[in-house]
């Protein structure tokens, strides 16, 4: 439950779906008597947009409605990541209706006309019943984020917002990085829209679209004469983010003599514009972001280690949709209704079917991609169902690839993550650090990470053992035979945790799954590994 009155009592959140206007205002008010927050949709369309944004807790539902059958809106509510408990009420008498509402996932039926007793208690009873799994399963009722194109209900992304909010005054630099695609730029824009102190510009620049040898000048700005074409005086980004955020977007992509200068910047405050021995001092907050690995642009040469530690003060990574839950369906739900404006189409909502060849999809592109197949979708057809024969051929392609052989997954997500440890040794270098002999020591992907290790262990292995069950490779923690081989509980949980990750592609989704714990659980335990210096990511990129 997540509505609170003002003695901060929990209330249930319930959504009335009833077209007739004399028994939608009937059924409302007999809910509020207890103590409930209600809200109203007349027909489908609006049912949807509620759905998202009011979150409910419980809806009374008309099968039906005059847009969209109630049944449609029952598959709807089966791929929401919060849990919404469904109440179908219809005037409709067949005898095989409540066994195919059950089917979908209504928790109960009645039927026309309901008395308002027994709609306080069918509803009371419900609330009972989620209050009671609430208690038992010790979960706090999530709510899909909506701020922009910040839009999710995954425990990933609630982590990542309420890490926003928790940073959203402070003035340390932020660093972000992910994926092409997955909403770097609108995160760094959410984080200065949160901020209530600091009331300057957003301002964002490319480093990757910008030629180099104008960077500079688009930065710290120049005057008049200071290089051809400079005819007059011009202000940088610096100064017109003063008092605000200035984001820089693709930072490995700047010039190295040029980070020396930002570097500079960073650390006084105080910069010149190009051509002018005159100094400016500004109140910048500094959020960068890229695509790439930055420890590994480091190690490379490509990125100056000093700026890297003075930009990495609060790391945020954004995980690629395809790691995100159902978050592709409220992001799809969102840009549905943006786009049949924009076009001024008559879409409504999406098939069940081409729901699920969206979740099926890996969304190499991410978000962006999502954004542009949304868009072509509604272009080029008409409504008010988005079909799954509508959604581009690649897409449906690429999905029934995957149902054939599922282990073609992998070629259409583009980007495969690989964890690695720095070393077997107890002591691990701090963050940034790589102590002279230790070795980065990729963990297996395989299930045989506990084995007792054979005698004739380090030999040059034929791949053929006597023994049946033993495993053909020597992939595994050995069980330790003396004291010093005993590993601490904190090692073993990272080597097994990374082990699965790796074993599943770098999907964390599944490897929590098959851990049994949440997939945000893992993403702080490797942010948390990554910034310690006891694991480094590898990226390998993969074309189709």
């Amino acid at each position: 439950m997540v509505a609170f009155n003002v003695d901060n009592k929990i209330k249930t959140r319930i959504l009335v779906v009833e077209d007739s206007q004399s028994l939608n205002y009937f059924y409302s008010a007999v809910v509020k008597t207890l103590d409930t927050e209600v809200k109203s949709a007349f027909n489908g369309k609006e049912a949807i947009e509620l759905i998202q944004s009011f979150a409910p807790d419980i809806i009374l539902l008309d099968l039906n409605l005059p847009d969209i059958p109630g049944m449609e809106i029952l598959k709807l509510l089966q791929l929401q990541e919060h849990r919404v408990t469904s109440i179908v009420i219809t005037a409709d008498e067949r005898i095989d209706l409540p066994a195919k509402a059950m089917k979908l996932g209504a928790y109960d039926f009645l039927t026309k006309p309901v008395d308002s007793n027994r709609l306080i208690t069918t509803v009371n009873n419900t609330i009972e019943k989620l209050e009671l799994e609430a208690i038992k399963e010790g979960r706090k009722k999530e709510t899909p984020i909506k701020l922009g194109n910040f839009i999710g209900a995954s425990q990933v992304m609630h982590d990542i917002y309420d890490k926003l909010c928790r940073i959203s005054n402070s003035k340390a630099s932020v660093f972000i990085t992910g994926e092409s695609g997955t909403g770097k730029e609108i995160t760094a824009n959410t984080l200065h829209e949160l901020n209530t102190e600091r009331k300057g510009k957003f301002i964002a620049i490319n480093c990757a679209a910008i030629p180099k040898d104008i960077m500079e000048s688009i930065i710290f700005g120049h005057i008049k004469g200071a290089f051809t074409g400079a005819i007059s005086d011009r202000k940088g980004a610096v100064a017109e983010a003063d008092g605000g955020t200035l984001f820089l977007d693709e930072i490995c992509e700047m010039d190295l003599e040029l980070q020396s200068k930002l570097l500079r910047f960073i650390q006084s405050g105080v910069y010149r514009m190009v051509g002018s021995t005159k100094t400016y001092t500004v109140d910048v907050r500094i959020i960068c972001a890229t695509n790439r690995d930055p420890l590994n642009e480091v190690k490379g040469g490509r990125f100056r280690e000093d700026l890297f530690y003075r930009l990495f003060v609060i790391p945020i990574h954004l995980p690629p949709l395809r790691e995100r839950d159902h978050d592709v369906v409220h992001i799809a739900m969102y840009f549905l209704k943006q786009y049949t404006e924009i076009e001024h189409k008559n879409f409504l909502y999406i098939s069940h079917a081409a729901t699920e060849i969206l979740l099926q999809y890996p969304w190499p592109g991410n978000v962006r991609e999502l954004q542009n197949a949304i868009h072509s979708t509604i272009v080029l057809n008409e409504g008010p169902v988005l079909e799954k024969d509508m959604l581009p051929p690649n897409i449906l392609n690429a999905v029934a690839d995957i149902r054939n052989n599922p282990a073609n997954y992998q070629k259409y997500v583009g980007m495969n993550t690989i964890y690695s440890l720095y070393s077997n040794n107890a002591s691990s270098p701090a963050a940034g650090e790589k102590s002279e002999n230790s070795q980065s020591t990729q963990i297996p992907a395989t299930s045989e990470v506990f084995h007792k290790p054979r005698p004739d262990d380090g030999k040059e292995d034929s791949g053929h053992h006597e023994d049946s069950d033993y495993p053909a490779r020597h992939n595994f923690i050995p069980l330790p035979e003396i004291p010093a081989d005993i590993l601490s509980l904190e090692d073993i949980k990272r080597r097994y945790i990374l082990a699965a990750v790796n074993s599943c592609n770098g999907s964390i989704t599944k490897a929590a799954g098959l851990l049994g714990v949440n997939s945000s659980t893992i993403y702080r335990q490797i942010e948390k590994w990554e910034s310690s210096g006891l694991i480094e990511k590898k990226s390998t990129f993969k074309t189709v």
